[in-house]
């Protein structure tokens, strides 16, 4: 279930997104590091009212941050739908529960956030070498709709109308 989160839980928060960090780097992928995400980052998140958690059971096992707020590298795609547009960040899932659809989950439980919201669409992006999240997001049904460079490197760009 997504739930909004406040500052209790910013210390499982980080911790969750620190467990991803090395998780990602375990296997390969420089995607994120000490610069980002970081608690700062999360604590901003929880200020804006945009973080969001992933829980089974009373534990967090997912967070994200949701909003409307884009980098500037956005404006050079063709996106194809209209705003309101609903703004994917930072999706994490713990390295304990990856490989059990959790983020599949997480994602249709976002997709019913944006909905209920009354987004027409939600975008996202993600870094190219991430084999796992772009499965997710293409079986999903989300569409590419280009490339954006960042600090890291190539990110594909994603949408999906709701």
């Amino acid at each position: 279930m997504l739930k909004p989160l406040n500052h209790t839980h910013l210390k499982e928060a980080t911790a969750l997104l620190k467990n991803v960090v090395a998780a990602m780097e375990a296997n390969g992928l420089n995607q994120w590091d000490e610069h980002y995400p970081t608690q700062q980052h999360i604590l901003t998140d929880i200020e804006n009212r945009h973080a969001y958690g992933y829980f089974i059971e009373n534990t967090l096992t997912g967070y994200v941050a949701l909003n409307e707020l884009y980098d500037v590298e956005y404006k050079a795609i063709e996106w194809h739908t209209h705003p309101p547009f609903l703004i994917v960040h930072r999706l994490s899932i713990h390295p304990n529960t990856q490989g059990q659809g959790i983020g599949k989950k997480c994602m249709l439980a976002i997709e019913t956030f944006a909905k209920h919201n009354n987004y027409k669409a939600i975008r996202l992006d993600t870094y190219i070498p991430n084999i796992k999240a772009n499965k997710l997001y293409n079986g999903l049904g989300y569409n590419k709709t280009g490339i954006v460079q960042f600090r890291k490197g190539l990110f594909y760009c994603y949408e999906k109308e709701l």
